[in-house]
Order: C-alpha cells, then sequence, then structure tokens
C-alpha cells in the first residue's frame, strides 16, 4: 500500500513537470510565431500591393498589421496571398476554389479574398458552403461593381491616361 501512494506521488510530480514543460514550449512557439508574423509584415504587404487595386493598399496594410497579430499569426495572409496569386496567373474560379480548399484557414481567407482580390466576389460567392440571402447576395453584387469600377479606371491609368480636371 505505501509504494502505491509512493509512486502515485512520483507520478503526480512527474506529472506537474511535464505540464509545466509543455506550457513552457508552447508559450516558446508562441512567441516565434509572434516575431516570425511581425518580421513578415514588410513581405505580406509588398506581395499584397502587386496583388491589389492601388485604392486599397492603405486597408491593405492595416489588415496585413491586424492579422498579423491574430491567432493565426498571419498564416491566414500567407493563405489569401497563395489564392490572389493563382488567380492572378490565370486560374478558374474551381481551380482557386481547389487551392481555398486546401488551405487551413478557409473562413479567414475567404473573408481576406472578398476584400482585396480582384476576383474575391466570384471566388466568395462560389466558395461560400452557406446559402447566401438576399442581403448577402447585394453585398457581392455591389464588390463585384466595385471591382469592375476599380479594373476600368487602373486601366485607364495604366494606359498613360490622365484625368482632366
Amino acid at each position: 500500500m505505501e509504494e502505491d501512494i509512493e509512486t502515485n506521488s512520483i507520478y503526480s510530480e512527474d506529472k506537474e513537470a511535464f505540464e509545466k514543460t509543455r506550457l513552457e514550449n508552447l508559450r516558446k512557439e508562441r512567441l516565434a510565431a509572434i516575431q516570425k508574423a511581425k518580421e513578415n509584415i514588410p513581405s505580406w504587404i509588398e506581395r499584397g500591393k502587386a496583388l491589389i487595386f492601388p485604392e486599397r493598399q492603405a486597408d491593405w496594410e492595416k489588415c496585413v498589421r491586424t492579422h498579423a497579430n491574430s491567432i493565426y499569426n498571419g498564416e491566414d495572409l500567407d493563405a489569401a496571398l497563395k489564392v490572389m496569386e493563382v488567380l492572378e496567373n490565370g486560374a478558374t474560379i474551381e481551380e482557386a476554389k481547389q487551392v481555398l480548399k486546401e488551405q487551413d484557414f478557409e473562413p479567414a481567407v475567404l473573408q481576406i479574398l472578398f476584400l482585396f482580390s480582384s476576383r474575391g466576389p466570384e471566388l466568395f460567392e462560389s466558395a461560400a458552403y452557406w446559402k447566401l440571402s438576399d442581403k448577402d447576395k447585394e453585398i457581392i453584387e455591389a464588390k463585384k461593381q466595385e471591382n469592375a469600377w476599380l479594373a476600368q479606371i487602373n486601366d485607364f491609368r495604366n494606359k498613360g491616361h490622365k484625368h482632366n480636371n
């Protein structure tokens, strides 16, 4: 009987030490992820600038800084940028959906894509796994129209035209 008590106390000490070590390792991993996210902020901003309309760049920078400090430590940004790059390289919405499904952060990534990708609303509409309400459809349509307008004015700018005020 005494051996059982001794074994139990050793087990308890081992369990406490294990738990303490486990928590310390988790803390170190979290701090390393936070540091890595901070270091990636400039890269995420630059990658995004190459993929989004100039009119959205200030909002993109805010998004990057917010997501870098989120529970995902910007991993959702990496995933969204990967999908944006695929779309920018001419992938179909179905191909982009497949890349999206391979991501671990699908809802967060879908939101980023909706807000910043020129083809985000179409992808959002196609990838939504819930029934879109009439209000959802109105918002998606408005974003599509906004993107079409931004594409038109940026195409105009890129061809060397200037506004006559």
